[in-house]
């Protein structure tokens, strides 16, 4: 194979500059750009809403559309509409319920009475009078007017969400099916509240004082009302207040879909904002849609058609078809419109002067496009004018002949290109083949552009943008490798530009001495960065495997003959295989001529052993043969111009159309498919899975391969491969495939690791933990009898009985007795249940008894009215309560049940009312005042009590799934509002425990333990590493807050253990064993190589002279450089500042930030392999290392000096450092860091004795070409020799920094140099003791 050329040694250093895969970065990041340079131009392209919305301006227009939606009174807002709907009505004072016709036909005067027994308001739940309540009639008076109305007047204003009316045991003719019910507040002034049905407002009409309702304000009984039945009116069921909430979330649903869209188009995600407007849209459609069959079926309504036909456009006309393709989103934007203007003129909606806007700002887009079309067209026309006046002239010279054998080259050549509808750029792996199999490489490439013509509705990132499915081997075979990533095609088309020169140059010299041909070549560079760009992203809506044509030459000629026989010759030469042909020369189409210059334009493949090699046989460049008159007349502004006219015509209306429909037809692909296809495509799919396999690893044994067997050529041979064969971010997506971090890792150790849970989630054990204590909580919550059962019942509690004993009055100085009256009702949900009874003074002691069972959560007592008996007020007291009957003060006492005191504390986990009477009641001083007391768990208390189930269970049960899906970070986020979100909650529990006047303890309670959830949740998110400790300090929080509140809050009554603390300190116990455990059996493992190691150590301890050299050596490292310990060590990007930038660095983003991408890393490390592996012979021929000798068939291996000659001694040195052991140590030790590893790139120099790594080290410190950074002594006495399973050594991190390595840009990379002693190496390398190592090592997750 040839040399290696400079400019692919210029690219390597250039590529190995930046992440792996930054131009693909920039390409996605370069939408905003190109669209803001010519705005009106992507009228013009298939894609013009996607372009629309890289537009900031477009952007800023969209939102204040949203805005309008939300906020603006003349587009019926949401908000807006959302505050009338809600406005209460009322309040009043008096309320009328009139007859207007009954079922019997009466009408009118002729109506004697009302039709009904009574009626009343609703507040809330809440029937206001109480029928059968006495107390609160006393607050009403029925007034009767005319005979068909009854009249209630209150004592104050009242606000009201609807009436309740009940009938009477009369014949139903007598009973009303037209009514008006009214209220007011003064008593003269009436509104009158117009239903429809029974179950909706209409509307609220005032009527005028001394007049009457009209017709139309008539209420309707629908269905017919039936006698001795209750019947409600309530405004807020959602029923049929669905319609009016319907139109509120119809706009909140599309101003959401228009920010969704803005928010992706920001973060560069411009595909996804066009899906984003769209399913907003839907939404939108599909509300409309049930509001208009709510309408009709349910409520009786007016339908509104106007909604079902907005809807129905929505769904069949704009927007939601442009989530299929948007290239007519004028043309159906402005059908849109037009359909709803008519129907909405038609049918005088007041929407339709919206419509109209809409249409006029349609035509305006469709008129700019079509104006800058016609502007290029016409330019296009003229400049077109001039170069056929020159292809005129041209012919004239007698060139007709040469023309026609021309056309029969070309169509020849056209019959064998057999060109697929789309051409795409693939990487082929390395297949050597002989000469007869030479087309073999064609065949697969042929078989994989069918199946790739056939996936119409699947992207070729689809897969590797799913962290699920990114392993090389899944990705290579659903992506039938296609090339979707800039920078591996830029690598290919640097290889390909000098292999594509070298091959024309020999293609010209043939021509020009076989045929006497004027051909003439000169080298065009490869199109650039900005123009591939502007290219991918405008016409091929960021496909990079379209992108054909990055690599471009050009071959001059004088004569139509001569480009015939050039064309001949490259039909027949069996290294170039033409795909594509287009002949513009002999095109009579003027119109499709238009805008390009003529040529004769091939698409051809270059397949040598080169190409195969670099796995670039599959790649496409564009040969021109061009006429050198046609070239000539050709300006640079004709070129701009014409290049201009070519982008605003890529489609016209009829190819929108065209591709539009394509989409709807989900079946075109199955037509493409033919049985000959197939049946190459079935070959290419079994080869890729049996390759699979191989390519898997292929990458890691590349970057492994014996570097000190290769030359500095093969191995920059070895890299360049590696750029075209695999995507810039290969590497990357591996790193976040967490699986491969913890597949050798015991069970335990990864919670010890520095992102514990996240490397935890690939365990199934653990995501099984997870989902058991999700099982655990959603039963003990929300099973039969859990909490969220008991809070749901609301405390309720049957009984016929009760008795209050008074445990201290006002006064204290006033006694029992006295004929004091005191009053007990009870309540049910906020409403009275049942009048207030009379109690029997038994001393102390109140009895209370009703006759009937009652249900209630809550009672009120009301005190004597009489003036002067405030001082015998209960202000302490105990309610018991029974449901037994019989006379209460005859009963047992154990036939009571304490059900409340003074007040309730709240069982943290039953939300039940614990009675309390330490404190005073603040009984009402006003006489016959009505004291509330309400058994019912607050809100507030539930946030700590109930509802800290939902974010555990939730957050349990999500974590496992999101790290299924391939996602465990945010898994471990998801996971971490099982903590986070329980501490909000109590927290906000404690803080409105203590506004509401609760004790200290209940207050403190809640803040301790969301103060500890808190800690722990948080930690998971910021500060993972710490996990464990905040586990341990959330439970011990938990258990001493829980035992500290019962027993002296509550004084040790209603004791229970904390459930949450004891499953926390038992899963912290028990993973601290689990690891204990099996760091024990891995010490065991390594027993025996601890023991040799020790005695090596006692050996070396005992002898003064070598602890002299101990001493020497530690003193060497005390006296370094501060370099040497202090500081944050770090692989950066770049060399040294002020290095001089090639011109092939400045596109990818030259700059000195640290390495955070894995592939840049390993490009490094290729480049400074060789060059830091002679440098460590270097050092080991001065200092006398030893090296590894094994001489003929024996099998003892034998250290000996290196003195810098390469036998057939195995030397032993180190090679690159696995990626997957990588990708262990960076996410085990280094949070996914990736400038932490700095040990990718290492050696080992062994010596004999501690004199020799002495001096060895003296003289690495004055070396002037390695730059020492850190340096690891573990020949220092005070080092723990258990933290290397015993192993000692001096490990230094070091820069080599000589001109070569400047040369490569490499001087900033650290690489590892390791020190060590012949008995320690031998026992590690020769014994197996490095195998029982890196077993200890995954047991212990290092």
């Amino acid at each position: 194979m040839a040399e290696f050329p400079q400019v692919w040694l210029d690219y390597l250093v250039a590529s190995s500059q930046g992440k792996g895969h930054r131009l693909q970065d920039s390409l996605e990041a370069a939408w905003t750009k190109i669209a803001s340079q010519k705005l009106f131009e992507v009228l013009c392209s298939p894609h013009p809403f996607t372009w629309f919305l890289s537009a900031r301006i477009f952007r800023v227009a969209l939102v204040l559309v949203a805005f309008l939606l939300f906020f603006a009174p003349p587009f019926e807002s949401a908000l807006w509409s959302f505050g009338s709907i809600q406005e209460a009505e009322g309040p009043a004072r008096y309320f009328r319920f009139t007859a207007r016709k009954l079922q019997n036909g009466l009408a009118g005067p002729a109506i004697t009475s009302p039709g009904i027994q009574s009626f009343g308001v609703l507040k809330g739940n809440c029937m206001i009078p109480m029928p059968g309540v006495s107390n609160d009639q006393e607050h009403f008076y029925v007034q009767r007017g005319a005979k068909a109305s009854l009249t209630l007047r209150s004592d104050s204003l009242l606000s009201f969400n609807g009436f309740y009316l009940i009938t009477p045991n009369i014949s139903s003719g007598l009973l009303p099916v037209e009514f008006t019910l009214e209220s007011s507040s003064d008593g003269e002034h009436w509104r009158v509240y117009v239903m429809p049905s029974m179950l909706s407002l209409a509307r609220v009409a005032t009527v005028s004082v001394g007049e009457d309702v009209p017709m139309e304000d008539f209420s309707r009984g629908f269905p017919p009302w039936q006698p001795k039945q209750l019947y409600q009116i309530d405004w807020n069921a959602i029923t049929c207040r669905w319609p009016a909430f319907a139109s509120i979330v119809e706009r909140l649903l599309k101003g959401l879909g228009l920010l969704l869209a803005v928010v992706c188009a920001s973060w560069g995600k411009c595909k996804s904002s066009v899906q984003s407007v769209c399913l907003g849209y839907f939404l939108a459609a599909v509300v409309g849609i049930s509001q208009f069959i709510v309408r009709v079926s349910s409520c009786n309504l007016k339908a509104d058609y106007v909604v079902l036909i907005e809807s129905l456009t929505i769904l069949f006309l704009f927007p939601c078809p442009l989530v299929f393709h948007e290239c007519l989103v004028l043309e159906l934007g402005a059908a849109s419109s037009l359909l709803l203007l008519v129907v909405e003129a038609a049918l005088k909606s007041d929407g339709a002067y919206i419509r109209a806007v809409e249409l006029f700002f349609f035509l305006f887009l469709i008129a700019v496009r079509e104006s800058h079309r016609a502007s290029s067209r016409k330019s296009a026309m003229m400049h077109q004018a001039k170069l056929d006046k020159v292809w005129e002239d041209f012919l004239s010279e007698g060139e007709e002949s040469s023309l026609m054998l021309l056309e029969e080259v070309a169509q020849a050549c056209h019959r064998k290109a057999r060109k697929t509808a789309k051409l795409r750029q693939f990487r082929m792996a390395y297949n050597p083949v002989t000469e007869e199999d030479s087309r073999t490489d064609m065949d697969r490439i042929r078989a994989l552009e069918t199946f790739a013509s056939s996936r119409r509705f699947r992207t070729p990132s689809k897969f590797a943008a799913s962290e699920a499915f990114t392993s090389f081997a899944s990705v290579s075979l659903a992506e039938t490798k296609e090339i979707t990533n800039f920078d591996q095609l830029n690598a290919q088309g640097v290889t390909m530009q000098k292999l594509l020169v070298d091959k024309l140059l020999v293609l010209v010299e043939r021509l020009q001495t076989a045929h006497g041909s004027t051909a003439r070549f000169e080298e065009t560079p490869m199109k650039s960065f900005e123009a591939s760009c502007e290219k991918i992203l405008r016409k091929y809506h960021g496909d990079v495997a379209r992108h054909t044509d990055l690599v471009r030459q050009s071959i001059m000629f004088d004569r139509i003959q001569d480009i015939a026989d050039c064309l001949q010759t490259l039909m027949e030469d069996r290294e170039v295989v033409i795909v594509s042909l287009k002949n513009r020369l002999a095109g009579r189409d003027k119109v499709k001529n238009l805008g390009h210059v003529r040529d004769v334009c091939l698409k051809a493949r270059l397949i040598t052993e080169q190409t195969r090699f670099y796995g670039i046989c599959a790649f496409v460049c564009e040969i021109r043969l061009v006429l050198t008159c046609l070239q000539s007349a050709a300006t640079t502004s004709m070129l701009k111009d014409l290049k201009g006219y070519r982008r605003m015509h890529q489609v016209n209306i009829s190819i929108r159309c065209l591709l539009f429909w394509s989409r709807l037809d989900c079946s075109a692909w199955i037509r493409r498919l033919k049985h000959h296809k197939i049946h190459k495509l079935s070959r290419v799919l079994v080869e890729t899975l049996a390759e699979t396999g191989r390519e898997a690893g292929s990458l890691n044994s590349l970057f492994r391969s014996a570097a000190h067997t290769l030359t500095d050529e093969e191995r920059h041979k070895d890299l360049l491969r590696q750029r075209c064969l695999f995507a810039g971010d290969t590497l990357g997506k591996r790193l976040q495939e967490l699986q491969h971090a913890v597949k050798k890792s015991s069970a335990s150790s990864v919670l010890f690791t520095s992102i514990p849970c996240t490397l935890a989630m690939q365990k199934t054990w653990f995501k099984a933990l997870l989902i058991i204590w999700g099982i655990f909580y959603a039963v003990r919550g929300f099973g039969e009898g859990g909490l969220w059962q008991t809070y749901m019942r609301k405390q309720v509690f049957q009984v016929r009985s009760a008795r209050m004993i008074v445990l201290q009055r006002r006064q204290d100085s006033v006694s029992a007795g006295g004929n004091y009256s005191l009053q007990l009702g009870w309540m049910l949900n906020g409403c009275k249940t049942s009048s207030a009874v009379q109690g029997v003074e038994d001393g102390d002691i109140f009895y209370f008894s009703f006759p009937s069972l009652e249900s209630a959560n809550a009672f009120y007592f009301i005190t004597d009215s009489r003036s002067g008996t405030e001082g015998r007020d209960p202000v302490r007291f105990r309610l018991d309560v029974t449901s037994a009957s019989g006379s209460p003060w005859q009963l047992a006492n154990t036939s009571w049940t304490l059900k409340s005191g003074t007040k309730c504390d709240w069982d943290r986990y039953n939300a039940a009312c614990i009675p309390r009477w330490d404190e005073t009641y603040p009984t009402d001083l006003q006489r016959g005042a009505e004291n509330v007391i309400s058994l019912v768990t607050p809100l507030y208390m539930a946030a700590g009590t109930v509802f800290f189930l939902f974010p555990v269970v939730l957050g349990c049960f999500s974590g496992p799934i999101v790290s299924i899906l391939g996602r465990p970070r945010m898994g471990v986020v998801c996971f971490s509002f099982a903590f986070w979100g329980t501490g909000v909650l109590g927290i906000a529990a404690a803080i409105s425990s203590a506004v509401h006047g609760d004790s200290a303890g209940v207050a403190l309670l809640f803040f301790l333990l969301g103060w500890g959830s808190s800690t722990t949740g948080l930690s998971l998110v910021f500060w993972e590493e710490k996990f464990l400790p905040t586990v341990l300090f959330n439970a011990c929080i938990t258990v001493v807050a829980s035992i500290s509140f019962y027993f002296i809050t509550l004084g040790g009554g209603n004791f229970q253990f904390p459930i949450t603390g004891l499953v926390l300190l038992v899963s912290w116990m028990a993973v601290q064993l689990m690891r204990r455990r099996a760091i024990h059996r891995a010490w065991l493992g390594i027993e025996d190589d601890v023991k040799y190691y020790n005695e090596v150590w006692r050996a070396l301890t005992a002898d003064q002279g070598t602890m002299g050299q101990v001493k020497k050596l530690k003193q060497i490292v005390a006296s370094g450089s501060e370099a040497w310990s202090k500081g944050a060590i770090c692989q950066l990007q770049r060399g040294e500042p002020g290095h001089g930038i090639s011109s092939l660095q400045r596109p990818m983003g030259y700059d000195a930030a640290r390495i955070t991408c894995l592939d840049q890393l390993y490009n490094q490390a290729m480049l400074l392999e060789l060059p830091f592996l002679r440098k460590v012979k270097e050092l080991l021929k001065r200092w006398g290392g030893l090296v590894q000798e094994k001489a003929g068939d024996e099998s003892e291996i034998r250290w000996v000096r290196y003195e810098g000659q390469e036998t057939a001694a195995l030397h032993g040195w180190a090679r690159l450092k696995g990626f997957d052991r990588s990708i262990e140590k960076l996410h085990r030790s280094y949070k996914g860091k990736v400038w932490r590893l700095l040990d990718v790139v290492r050696q080992s120099m062994v010596f004999e004795s501690l004199e020799e790594i002495v001096r060895c080290l003296k003289g690495i410190c004055e070396d002037q070409e390695l730059v020492i950074l850190r340096v690891k002594n573990r020949f220092d006495p005070d080092f723990t020799s258990q933290q290397s399973g015993a192993y000692r050594d001096v490990c230094l991190n070091v820069r080599l920094d000589n001109e070569e390595t400047h040369r490569l840009g490499v001087n900033f990379h650290v690489c590892e140099l390791q020190l060590s002693l012949k008995d320690y190496k031998s026992w590690a390398m020769h014994s197996n003791g490095h195998q029982r190592y890196v077993a200890y090592r995954n047991t212990r997750a290092e």
